[in-house]
């Protein structure tokens, strides 16, 4: 049976693009495909209905390596928290944080 897009997406869950991802996922026994165990066609559509959201979120998350810096390891240390913190809990009467604090610069910057 041939299907247009819209048969495609009403059979399936998801568009023909993504019929490929489906089929890896939920497997299909008549073209011999298993599938990944635990995983139904449902569960399959439902990702893959949310590729392009994941997709760019796993763009987001991904750490970059090919972006060239000016600077050098040592520039982009941490020089310690301004002692203005301290000011600034006081005043927010919440000292909390400064328990956390392992490295104050002498001077703010």
């Amino acid at each position: 049976m041939v299907r247009d897009k819209q048969g495609v997406v009403d059979k399936f869950g998801v568009r023909p693009q993504s019929i490929p991802d489906y089929l890896a996922l939920a497997g299909h026994s008549a073209d011999g495909h298993p599938g990944i165990l635990m995983w139904a066609g449902k569960s399959a559509a439902a990702v893959l209905s949310r590729r392009e959201e994941a997709l760019l979120y796993r763009r987001l998350a991904l750490l970059r390596t090919d972006v060239p810096f000016a600077e050098k390891p040592v520039d982009l240390e941490g020089r310690g928290a301004s002692p203005a913190l301290k000011e600034l809990s006081a005043e927010l009467g919440d000292e909390r944080i400064l328990a956390r604090i392992t490295k104050w610069r002498d001077r703010p910057a």
